[in-house]
């Protein structure tokens, strides 16, 4: 027997092990636990209730995911935010070199194939004039190389193929069209 550090009771310890059993009751665990940590939990409480009221906070939240009226209040945050909100992320988009470099690259590549093939799908045969969405492929995956021979016009269905997991053997038939072309390069006039 053994007498319980909060009410003094005496009782039986059981179970493993049996060292760690200190309170005759989960009351009296409870109790100890409040007793150990009164000072954290009453810090917590008041950080709680300061500054705006339990309820105002409940209720401000209540209206936001409220689907009529939370719809219309973040509607109208975002339009007081959007300004900074999109400022903020274009400036970290553009601060990496690596990104402005990618960014150029492209651009310089596009320029660089219209002047020297066809605008049209290598695979397909799909043209720009036909309302297909044309896209310029690097053949060596590599975004900052922009040598002619890296460059073919993939039609947006087949470049998604390129690079998404595919079949082996409709991926090597989409590369042995982009070496065709590459060897028949027309240029345009």
């Amino acid at each position: 027997m053994v007498a319980c550090t909060v009410c003094g009771k005496d009782f039986l310890r059981k179970g493993w092990p049996t060292t760690k059993h200190l309170y005759c009751s989960s009351k009296c665990r409870r109790k100890a636990y409040y007793q150990r940590n009164k000072e954290r939990i009453l810090a917590e409480t008041k950080r709680r209730n300061e500054g705006e009221k339990r309820g105002q906070r409940l209720n401000a939240q209540r209206n936001w995911n409220n689907p009529e009226r939370g719809r219309e209040r973040k509607r109208q945050w975002h339009e007081k935010n959007r300004s900074a909100l999109s400022e903020e992320s274009l400036r970290q988009y553009t601060s990496s070199p690596y990104i402005r470099a990618v960014y150029e690259a492209r651009r310089k590549s596009r320029a660089r194939l219209k002047r020297i093939s066809i605008r049209q799908c290598v695979f397909c045969l799909a043209r720009h004039r036909e309302g297909q969405r044309i896209e310029c492929h690097h053949i060596d995956r590599d975004p900052l190389s922009i040598e002619d021979s890296n460059l073919v016009w993939l039609c947006h269905r087949c470049h998604s193929l390129v690079h998404s997991e595919i079949p082996q053997d409709l991926h090597d038939r989409i590369e042995h069209s982009i070496q065709e072309s590459l060897s028949q390069r027309q240029t345009v006039p």
